[in-house]
């Protein structure tokens, strides 16, 4: 990443700076070496060194400071990543424990469909096993029958009054989810 112009100008106005300091402190260090008795060209002297000091500070804080934005842009682009990546993990550990729910709900139904003799009582917990995966309130089994109607063969949770009833394809609930193959919705 090659620094902003503005850095650079300011690098080039520094470096500048110090190397003419450089050269008036050689300068007047040989003017002292020749005229050792002026008081004058040694305050000038020191003088000239603490500007070149402060002019050597001054780059230094200049790189530090760069050196601070860079890593303050690095930890930011950090955080960023950091925070995806946990969103990612949350919604993976969500979508795993549906799974995990999903197969406990399963294996639990085999249990009880291998245990279970009673052919009305496999497709009640059937029936509440497919409402708990689907995360639905109810759910209802019809048989079409020959003659247009709909026998209720079973039904759980809010749907269970449907239970054994007969309903006409045309115009019912049912019907409609029969005949569009879908599921139904209630809101």
């Amino acid at each position: 990443m090659s620094p902003a112009p503005s850095t650079r100008l300011a690098t080039g106005v520094i470096t500048t700076s110090l190397v003419v300091c450089v050269a008036l402190v050689v300068v007047l260090l040989a003017v002292l070496l020749l005229h050792p008795a002026s008081g004058l060209v040694v305050a000038l002297a020191i003088a000239a060194l603490q500007a070149l000091l402060v002019l050597y500070a001054l780059r230094l804080l200049g790189a530090e400071r760069r050196a601070a934005d860079e890593l303050l842009g690095r930890v930011t682009a950090e955080q960023g990543v950091t925070a995806t990546l946990e969103q990612r993990v949350a919604e993976r550990t969500r979508d795993l424990d549906d799974a995990q729910r999903v197969l406990h709900r399963m294996w639990w139904l085999g249990q009880q469909i291998t245990l279970e003799l009673d052919p009305r009582r496999v497709l009640d917990r059937f029936l509440e096993a497919a409402a708990d995966v689907a995360g639905a309130d109810g759910a209802a089994l019809g048989l079409l029958d020959a003659d247009g109607t709909i026998e209720v063969a079973a039904a759980s949770g809010l749907l269970v009054r449907l239970d054994a009833q007969r309903l006409p394809v045309v115009g019912s609930v049912m019907g409609r989810i029969i005949r569009s193959g879908g599921s139904w919705v209630a809101l």
